[in-house]
């Protein structure tokens, strides 16, 4: 398997019908599962600047997250 990464909530997909706890809960789960594998990429778009500071500070809490992908609001 030549799989370099993942990208969890993207900006395309369910990600953003997500709330910050829903994706939190995902992206748990991905690293656990992945663990240290491939890298993990995350997205931490939202409607608003303010929110996706919000969600940047929070997911940086987590470990095993590699990248942030941000689309702006």
């Amino acid at each position: 398997n030549k799989t370099c990464g993942l990208a969890v909530a993207g900006s395309t997909g369910e990600g953003n019908l997500l709330n910050i706890d829903e994706k939190i809960s995902v992206i748990l789960h991905v690293v656990k599962i992945v663990n240290n594998r491939v890298k993990i990429i995350v997205n931490v778009g939202d409607i608003a600047t303010h929110m996706v500071i919000d969600n940047i500070n929070k997911l940086n809490l987590i470990d095993g997250i590699d990248y942030i992908m941000a689309v702006t609001p």
